[in-house]
């Protein structure tokens, strides 16, 4: 985001983006002023102008205001000249306005296990989001804001088609199966396409890892040790549940991790250990990817795409490439 908004140019001369991108999934909010008029009379402060209703808001606990649960992500402010994101982020992308100075983006391989917890501790579960597919879906693929309702059906039964019904569905694999399609919705379609619309638009190089890594310690957030969300968050800065001293493959990356952010901080070329870190190249269909699976095994790869973009583009998902 902050590349894209003109209050933050000149502010940063590197970025460094962990596991999410502006073009991933229900990065903006869609609909401002209902979701604050909502969030308005949870709380009590219906009033008859907005203006009204702000003040209102203001004067409201933080307590009261984060109880209410309503979540708000950045809004596009057409027509106002202080907006921190004036177009749709897409669009500033594609349209090559956007901050020229180099970017990390990175994902780990399991992004969504963490939102699978339930799944992880009852695997049987799986059957019954399998009979109740429309209405999980609807829950958890944010899909609602962004296709038509005579639509939305389809496009579940399509995704489920792909995800799920590719082979037979067991309490075994049933949990690979749902985090591999969370991941691909929530993270790795729009990495994928990002990483590719910065590139072109910008002088300034773009570099992305991809991150197996499974340290010794159980550092993830919730479901089985693994790659997943956050660990490699936790592998740089000092998370309350860390252990106060992580085991020696998991300081061996976490140290590997702090010199790479070090020398990208000084120089804009990052490099972990002895491996030449090559960034994206706009003229090649191919992603060129650092593939992080342990501290003596890093390497660079030549892939097709982090996940399967035709399938995503063919759904009528009005969003990013869709729209512009």
């Amino acid at each position: 985001m902050h590349y894209l908004s003109p209050l933050s140019r000149g502010l940063f001369h590197r970025g460094f983006t962990i596991s999410s991108v502006v073009t991933n999934s229900g990065m903006l909010t869609l609909i401002p002023l209902q979701k604050a008029k909502l969030l308005a009379e949870r709380v009590k402060c219906e009033e008859r102008s907005v203006e009204a209703m702000v003040r209102c808001l203001r004067k409201k606990p933080i307590e009261d205001l984060v109880n209410a649960n309503i979540w708000f992500k950045p809004a596009v402010e057409t027509g106002n000249p202080n907006a921190f994101l004036p177009e749709n982020p897409y669009k500033m992308l594609k349209d090559k306005n956007v901050y020229n100075v180099p970017w990390i983006a990175s994902n780990v391989i399991n992004e969504s296990l963490f939102s699978l917890e339930s799944v992880y501790r009852n695997r049987s579960e799986i059957f019954s989001i399998y009979n109740n597919w429309t209405e999980w879906g609807k829950r958890f693929l944010d899909l609602q804001d962004y296709v038509d309702a005579d639509k939305l059906e389809y496009t579940l039964n399509k995704i489920k088609e792909f995800y799920l019904d590719d082979t037979e569905i067991t309490a075994e694999n049933g949990l690979q199966k749902l985090n591999k399609l969370l991941t691909d919705r929530h993270f790795l379609v729009g990495t994928d396409l990002a990483i590719r619309t910065q590139a072109a638009a910008t002088r300034s190089s773009v570099y992305f890892y991809l991150f197996k890594f499974v340290p010794e310690d159980n550092l993830q957030f919730f479901g089985p040790p693994a790659a997943s969300h956050g660990v490699d968050d936790k592998l740089m800065f000092k998370f309350s549940t860390n252990p106060r001293r992580l085991q020696p493959q998991g300081e061996k990356m976490m140290r590997l991790f702090i010199e790479f952010l070090a020398k990208f901080a000084k120089t804009g070329v990052p490099r972990i250990g002895s491996t030449n870190w090559y960034p994206i190249n706009p003229r090649q269909s191919n992603l060129k990817v650092l593939e992080i699976n342990s501290p003596e095994d890093i390497k660079m790869r030549s892939m097709k795409e982090l996940a399967p973009r035709r399938f995503w583009d063919s759904l009528p998902i009005k969003e990013n490439n869709h729209l512009f």
